[in-house]
């Protein structure tokens, strides 16, 4: 019974697997990066907007952006009081 399940798990796993890995190269320019929509533009732009905001410090007071930490994992705490 132990070496049924196994093997039955075994090839759960195998067919996981191969459905995760095909096709990626298939088609011809698979690996050529499509161009950005005008939605997908639009979204960039919103996106730049949000990082370029002035924000503070609350302990400090200084002033500072989301954009001057690029490139770095930020952690963002957000809360709220009512």
């Amino acid at each position: 019974m132990r070496k049924r399940l196994r093997c039955d798990l075994w090839f759960i796993s195998l067919l996981f697997l191969a459905s995760c890995a095909g096709g990626a190269g298939d088609e011809p320019g698979a690996g050529a990066p499509a161009a950005p929509t005008a939605q997908e533009q639009e979204l960039h732009k919103q996106t730049a907007a949000l990082l370029s905001i002035p924000l503070f410090d609350a302990s400090s007071g200084a002033e500072f952006r989301l954009s001057d930490y690029a490139g770095k994992t930020v952690f963002i705490e957000p809360m709220a009081t009512w």
